[in-house]
């Protein structure tokens, strides 16, 4: 008990330090899950061959073991963004209790997410368009999310993340966000209205309102 107590009481360097190195495990599990998928996923100049070979021709899966893996590692890392956002803009201290706790309810609540989303491919007609997006933003936020924790845990475990850099770094990724999902409608927009309009109710309804309302609630 007083081992659990002491373990506890580490410093939120050494707790960012352990959930950099978990970071890294789950790496190296889908490296060892999918080594062929894992080497366009860290290649970002592949991302077109990557489309068309794992997007088509393998007719991507929602709960597939690669993209659950990496799927904890996105919840992770914008878990430990949140303990960021906390600490800079609300001035709340680094808790590993907060941690968890963000983590267990991002858990749960992507979980159910994602059964409303495998439920909708099963009955809905547009489900090549949303398999689409499901596929690429899962890339995107890879991409985003492992730059986003490698500059912001660079800059806090050498003591230098400060409020303005901090609230560059959030608006440098809202910016990256906005763009991926404009770029991406704007490309639906030139094949299809009909799609168009799906695809803008299912990204209000589904993508971007829970995600306000989490972070509403957390922060």
């Amino acid at each position: 008990m007083m081992l659990l107590s002491e373990s506890l009481n580490l410093s939120s360097n050494d707790w960012i330090l352990l959930i950099l190195i978990f970071l890294g495990f789950l790496t190296l599990l889908m490296k060892k899950v999918d080594p062929i998928q894992f080497d366009f996923l860290k290649n970002p100049f592949k991302h077109k061959l990557y489309y068309q070979r794992y997007l088509i021709d393998r007719n991507f899966k929602i709960f597939d073991k690669f993209y659950l893996i990496n799927y904890l590692w996105i919840l992770m890392s914008i878990s430990l963004f949140f303990c960021f956002c906390k600490k800079y803009l609300f001035l709340k201290p680094f808790l590993i209790y907060d941690y968890i706790s963000i983590l267990y309810f991002l858990s749960v609540f992507m979980f159910f997410r994602k059964i409303v989303n495998y439920l909708i491919i099963k009955i809905n007609k547009n489900r090549t368009i949303l398999k689409k997006y499901w596929f690429q933003s899962t890339i995107f936020l890879s991409y985003m999310n492992f730059f986003l924790i490698i500059i912001t845990t660079s800059l806090e475990l050498n003591n230098i993340l400060t409020l303005k850099n901090f609230k560059f770094i959030l608006i440098a990724s809202f910016s990256s966000l906005i763009y991926f999902n404009l770029y991406f409608i704007i490309g639906v927009i030139k094949n299809s209205t009909k799609n168009f309009i799906y695809l803008f109710y299912y990204i209000c309804a589904l993508k971007l309102l829970p995600w306000v309302l989490l972070a509403n609630f957390y922060l």
